[in-house]
Order: C-alpha cells, then structure tokens, then sequence
C-alpha cells in the first residue's frame, strides 16, 4: 500500500492512536519489503533510532522539556541530539509504522570496481560455465593469455572469482552441472493421490532384477519383471517375469492384475518403452513411436478394452509412483543375504567384487520369494500422501467397501481369453487367404478357414491381429479386424498319407462345388450372347477388315553339296567346284607312326641328359 504525510494537525503527541495514511506519495509495502531484506546491523540502528524518537515524542507530551527529554534519550540510547533531530525530521509528518522503515541506513557500502572489459568477462563466463567444470584460476589464466592478444583490462583473480560466486544459481548450475540439475531448480509438483479414485488410473512399468537367475534350461541370466498397481491405493495388482522386455510379457502381467482385481481401469499411465508402444499392447493409439493412427491398422488389447494410455516422459522416473516400488523390492529382494553371489548390483559401480554368475540363484526360487515379497508390500503400512499410514490392501478394502453399490467397468472373458494368447500382425495370402508364421519348434504353420477366403479381394491386403496359442499350433487361431472378430482357422497339417490326400481333395471339392454353383447362377441371370451387327442409324458405322497377304517371291534353289568342295546347281545342272585331294589311308598312318617315334627319341634323350644315365 501507498502512504503520505499525515498534516500538523492530525499528528498525535500522546502517541495513542495510529493516523491512517492514503496512498500517495510512497510504497509503503516496498518499504517494509527493503526493511525485512535490510542486514541485521541496519535494522538494529534502524530500531533504536525508531524507539528513541518514540520515547521522545512520549516524554514531550507529557510536559518533560526538550533539553531534559534530549538528555534521557542520549543517557538511554546513546544517541546525541543531533541525530535525535535528524531522525525526527525524517520521520516527521508520516505512521508509526513506517518509523522504522524510514529510519533504515541506506548504506551503499563499495561501489567503484576494478576495470573488467566486457568482452574479457563474456569470454571467462562462457568457458567457466562448462559440464566439464574447469577450476576458476584454470579459465582466469587463460583468459590473460587472450587477453594480451586482444588488449582486454583484468583485474585480479580474486575480483574475477568474486563476480563468478555472484551469477545467479540456477545459470552456474545448467552451465557447470547439466539440464537435470537446472531443471530440479524449480520445485517439483506433488502429486495429490487423494484425487484419483480407486481403479481410475493404474500405472506400469517394468525392471531388470539384479541377480542371476538360472532358467530351466541351465542358461542364466537377470530377469525382467513387468508389474501394475493402482493410482490411487499403490496395491501391486500383478506381475510376470520373463527373459526380455516384450508386448507379451506386458499383456501377460495385465491379464494378472485383470484376475486379481476383477476390474479394468479407465486410464493407464505407462512407461516409454517399446514393449508398452507395441501394437498388440497399444496399438490403435498415440505414442512417442507412434505419431499417427492408420486406419485399418490392428489395435491394441488396451484400446480394445477402452483403456486409454498416458505416457510417462522419457528419464523422468518420478511420474511413475511404482518406482519406489522397485526401491522395494532391490532392498527386501535383491539384497537378501541368500542371494550374494548372484546378486550383480544395478550397475558396474555397485557391483559386488564376489559376484560370480555360478552362483546364479533356480528361477523358482527367486520368483516363489518375489510372490512373498509382494505380498508383504501390500500388507505394510505406507507413508505416502493420501494414504494416511494405511496399508494399500487396507485402504483398497475401504475404498471398495465405502461404496459397494458402484458398477465396476469389469473385462470380459473375451477380454482375457485373448490376453493369454500371443498376438501377430500379418495379412492375406494373395492366392489362398491362408495365414503362415512361423511357430517355434514347429516351423512355418498355416492356417486358413472359409470366412477368409470369401472375402472381397481388397481384404487380403490388409493387416489382421492373429491370435495364437504359443505352446500348441493345432488349436485354431482367433482373428481380429480392428474390434470386430472375424473367424476362428484352423491349422492346415501337411498331407502324409493317400488317405490324407483323398480327404484334401474331398474338401477341396466340397468348397469349390458351392461357389461354382453360385458363379453358375449368377452367369445364367443375364446370359452373355454375340450382338447382332446392325446399328442405329444416328450411329456411324465402323469398317474392321483385315488387309491380303502380299505373295511372296520364290526363293531361288539351294545348292547341294556333294562332297567337301563340291557343290551341284539344280536351277542350271552344273557341278561348282574341284574339291580337296584326300591323301590315302596308308600315307597318313606313316606319317603318324613317325612323328610318333621321333617325339619318343626326343624325351628319351631329354631325360639322359638331365639324369646322366645311360
């Protein structure tokens, strides 16, 4: 508020009533703002300067004389009457209550600094303020190396320090620690769980374990759990654990938390990655991953089930309150003294030096006291807010029991049927509108049945959800269009036997004889006949004819040979040609055997010579 001089004549001398000021010349709110910010020491003179002008008026309006009320002022608080008279002045004609805000020194204390050109001090604060935190002394150092070459004025080291210790906290911090830390600058938002209501929201999210397990089959590796709890309870509504992050892995822990809660929730608040932004969880919906909807792309379980997905921010744990869940279970679990040897610490800083994957803990045990565990979170009582020291299974017993009359938006049986079953994305065989994929341990499987193949033919390209059971390929598939289911298929075995063979055949025909029948049907509705070849006359007529074949020269007579050389011209009777004389038989087997001969001789004395023997 604004305040002003009161007039002489409403100025008390008696002290007793406050005179009520309008705004005017002053803030009166900015004083008692710079009063409180004011240093101690300042605020202490300003007190006893106020309380000794007080005690004067006090002493004056009871009769006392000035030089008389000057002394004891001076005797009491050392104050001469000179500054008695300033501090009067100054206050003179304003509220009691602004004395003391009015009387505050208004000390300067240094104001001239050394010489610092601005371009030096840029260049100090943009090296200084660096992830890599350099030391003051390192940047001021090379500050003067530049210095020299650019003619910059630098104090001294301590003067620069100074000025670096006086930036503000939050830019020394996103400068020389980082965008984390600049961002914990501004106070977080508390979440208020009292809000939300009971399976309203239910939040996701998964962890790898940090101990060695070993899987049936002798390998070993760390676990990954995936668990769902309430918002608003924090109750652990169910888990599954598996050898990598998946879509499946994801469906199968909801399917738990479906079974045990009985109730499906309106919104789900998820982490970011991509087991959660599959298809099969969340297709059909927005995510990071996922900008647009297509249409006639498959959707998800959740959207099939109108659960809507919200998505925590990539490193940012704190939107998930089941992180603290995890907090839990490394130190109740993980930690437990039965497990040192397997245990691996979260990561190669707190690994432990008797780690030895040898000692790898059987995956029954770890997940028979995974099971304990959670039950012994739901069971204790929980600090956090909204949850007034109860236990999250005690606080769900009353939310549920405080209105038991609500209708519960529950899953269906088809809801959970498909949960159970592994979900592809495939399409149509051009040909046959089969499905293949192939199943593990068993090869490439199709399956095919008759809704498929009367399908229009633009059906074919599209994507379908195939779902399958993963341990058995000869229980028939179940396939969705979007929401709406189309058929079950069965698997098409492959044909080993005549029987088998025959019975192919048998079911070839009885689908094709149908169809046939109906394309019959349909041709005879409208029979197709030759048109006639009149036209109207207001149509004119169009000459099709096909041009004659020209007659083609006769090619002139070949000539035949007779032997090499000789040739006989049928068009005039004459021979062409003498031919080759052919030497006799005998002449050319002499001829043969001696040149045969003399290569013998050649290599026989080829070989005395290099050997030396006779």
């Amino acid at each position: 508020m604004d305040a002003q001089p009161a007039t002489e004549a409403s100025t008390p001398l008696a002290g007793l009533p406050v005179v009520a000021t309008v705004p005017a010349a002053i803030d009166a709110d900015a004083m008692h703002l710079a009063y409180r910010r004011a240093p101690k020491k300042s605020k202490a003179r300003a007190d006893r300067l106020c309380a000794a002008v007080m005690e004067f008026e006090e002493l004056r309006a009871t009769g006392e004389t000035k030089s008389n009320a000057e002394a004891h002022v001076k005797a009491a608080y050392n104050i001469s009457p000179a500054t008695l008279w300033r501090a009067r002045d100054v206050v003179k004609g304003w509220s009691r209550e602004l004395w003391a805000a009015l009387l505050l020194p208004c000390y300067k204390g240094r104001t001239k600094e050394a010489e610092l050109t601005g371009d030096a001090w840029e260049w100090i604060q943009a090296r200084w303020l660096s992830t890599s935190e350099p030391p003051a002394h390192v940047v001021i150092k090379e500050a003067r190396k530049e210095g020299k070459a650019r003619g910059w004025a630098l104090p001294s080291d301590k003067t620069i320090i100074r000025k670096l210790n006086a930036m503000p906290a939050p830019i020394v911090l996103l400068g020389r620690k980082g965008k984390e830390v600049f961002d914990a600058t501004f106070p977080a938002a508390e979440r208020d769980f009292a809000a939300y209501g009971l399976h309203e929201v239910w939040v996701s999210d998964g962890r790898r374990v940090d101990v060695f397990c070993r899987w049936p089959d002798g390998t070993v590796s760390r676990p990954f759990i995936v668990a769902w709890c309430d918002m608003r309870t924090r109750k652990v509504l169910g888990t599954r654990g598996g050898v990598n992050p998946s879509g499946n892995l994801t469906l199968a822990s909801f399917h738990a938390a479906l079974s045990r809660a009985g109730i499906k929730p309106k919104r789900a608040l998820l982490d970011n990655g991509h087991e959660y932004a599959a298809k099969s969880v969340t297709g059909g919906q927005k995510t990071r991953y996922r900008f647009k909807i297509k249409e006639g792309e498959p959707i998800g379980a959740l959207t099939r089930m109108d659960v809507t997905a919200d998505w925590a921010r990539p490193y940012r744990g704190q939107e998930k309150p089941i992180e603290s869940f995890w907090k839990y279970i490394a130190n109740h679990l993980d930690k437990l003294p039965e497990f040192q040897g397997a245990y691996c610490g979260k990561n190669t800083v707190s690994k432990p030096e008797d780690l030895d994957r040898g000692k790898a803990i059987p995956i029954e045990i770890y997940a028979a006291k995974l099971a304990e565990v959670l039950e012994e979170f739901n069971r204790r009582p929980h600090r956090g807010r909204g949850m007034d020291g109860k236990s999250p299974a005690q606080l769900d017993d009353e939310l549920m029991q405080a209105d038991p009359h609500k209708e519960w938006a529950r899953p269906t049986a088809e809801h959970l049927r498909l949960l159970c079953l592994e979900q592809r994305t495939l399409t149509l065989n051009n040909k046959d509108a089969s499905i293949s994929f192939k199943f593990t341990g068993y090869g490439e499987v199709r399956y095919w049945s008759e809704v498929l193949a009367d399908l229009p033919m633009a059906a074919r390209s599209k994507k379908y959800a195939v779902f399958h059971n993963p341990e058995d390929p000869d229980i028939p598939v179940v396939i969705y269009d979007g929401e709406r289911m189309v058929c079950e298929a069965a698997r098409i075995g492959a044909v080993g036997s005549k029987q088998a063979a025959a019975q192919h055949c048998i079911n070839k025909a009885g689908f094709k004889k149908p169809r046939a029948a109906a394309f019959k049907t349909i041709r005879q509705a409208a029979p197709i006949t030759l048109p006639t070849p009149a036209a109207p006359l207001s149509i004119q007529s169009v000459t099709i004819e096909k041009p004659a074949t020209p007659v083609m020269p006769s090619e002139p007579p070949k000539l035949k040979e007779l032997s090499p050389g000789v040739w006989y011209d049928p068009e005039q009777g004459k021979t062409i040609g003498k031919g080759k004389s052919a030497k006799p038989t005998s002449q050319l087997d002499d001829e043969s055997i001696e040149k045969y001969r003399r290569i013998k001789e050649a290599r026989e004395s080829e070989r005395m010579k290099r050997f030396g023997t006779a």
